[in-house]
């Protein structure tokens, strides 16, 4: 083996040694790095507007796992799902939404739409129809308004009043 050939695997090694201690350091890095849901919601919602429903699904599913407490990526998850017909995965999404924040307008109405498109559907095969019931166009959320919906206040039905 002459030197040359010797020089060229000596710097193969190297690069491979830093290559091999590298790599787990940038991957520490980019754990590190905080998510912006923010930018990624409103990434969602540029592709769900494109109607790249399965991509936006994944991540408004990932940023509801992110914040449970957050009802608008699990009301544009249901709008994603309905698009991609898994209408029962839309519906639970839109209940999860609710149970978050009960107060929600926007989960309740997309909710409401479903129940009223479900009951289509079930009258009409309780009375024989062939029809098809048109699914319904969900409302997309355009932005999360966390703080605006933190600040309603939930009023239990069944307490006293304060004195």
């Amino acid at each position: 083996m002459n030197i040359f050939n010797q020089q060229a695997i000596l710097s193969c090694v190297r690069c491979l040694i830093l290559f091999v201690c590298l790599v787990p350091v940038q991957a520490a890095a980019n754990a590190a790095q905080p998510v912006d849901d923010h930018a990624q919601f409103e990434a969602a919602v540029g592709l769900s507007q494109q109607q790249s429903w399965a991509k936006a699904a994944e991540i408004f599913q990932q940023i509801a796992a992110r914040h449970p407490q957050w009802p608008e990526p699990k009301n544009n998850l249901a709008v994603a799902l309905m698009n991609m017909g898994q209408v029962e995965q839309a519906q639970q999404a839109l209940e999860d939404a609710v149970s978050s924040v009960p107060v929600f307008k926007t989960a309740h109405d997309n909710r409401r739409r479903i129940y009223d498109y479900l009951a289509a559907i079930s009258y009409g095969k309780a009375v024989g129809e062939s029809a098809r019931v048109k699914q319904p166009e969900l409302k997309l959320l355009l932005a999360i308004e966390k703080a605006e919906v933190a600040k309603k206040p939930v009023v239990d039905v069944g307490a006293p009043l304060p004195a």
